[in-house]
This record gives structure tokens, C-alpha cells and sequence, in this order.
């Protein structure tokens, strides 16, 4: 009986390397400088378009805004200046809805 209850916690120790190995080699992956700047690009674009989708954001509530938003803040990120909309009419300050 011992020796199966060793097994057990053997393969559960075993188990649990196994997986702390993979998350390792996922956050050292994520992690990698190659890596990190494309992501932080990435995830910048996608909380400056989720922030531009928001109603408050925008003039007109009931217009499409994914292409824009995403288009503007993508533009906004690389730093082209180039737009798909008025900003000045489409888009309202920061301070006031």
C-alpha cells in the first residue's frame, strides 16, 4: 500500500513540473523582447479602440465605429496621422460627452 500512495504523489509531483515547465516556457516566449514590442503595440492598439468605441467617445451613437476606431487607433499607435473620419466632428473631447 505505501508504495502505491509514493506513485501516486509521484505522478501528481510530476504532473505539476510538467506544468509549471510549460508556463515557464510560455511567459519566457511571451517575454522575449522579439516578442514584447509587437504585443505592446498590439495590446495599445486594442485598448485605444476599445476606449474609441466607447459612446462617450464618439459624436453619433448609432454610427458604425469598429473600422474607424480601429483605423484611428492603429494610425494613432504608428504614428501616421492618417484619418477615416473628421476627428474634429466625429469624435469628442476627452472632457466633454
Amino acid at each position: 500500500m505505501p508504495g502505491t500512495l509514493s506513485k501516486a504523489s509521484a505522478r501528481t509531483r510530476d504532473r505539476a513540473k510538467s506544468r509549471l515547465k510549460r508556463e515557464n516556457a510560455l511567459a519566457h516566449a511571451l517575454l522575449h523582447p522579439f516578442r514584447t514590442v509587437p504585443l505592446a503595440f498590439l495590446a495599445t492598439i486594442i485598448v485605444g479602440a476599445g476606449l474609441l468605441m466607447l459612446p462617450i467617445s464618439r459624436t453619433d451613437a448609432g454610427s458604425d465605429v469598429l473600422m474607424p476606431a480601429l483605423f484611428t487607433a492603429v494610425s494613432a499607435v504608428c504614428v501616421t496621422g492618417l484619418i477615416t473620419v473628421d476627428t474634429a466632428t466625429f469624435w469628442t473631447p476627452s472632457d466633454r460627452p
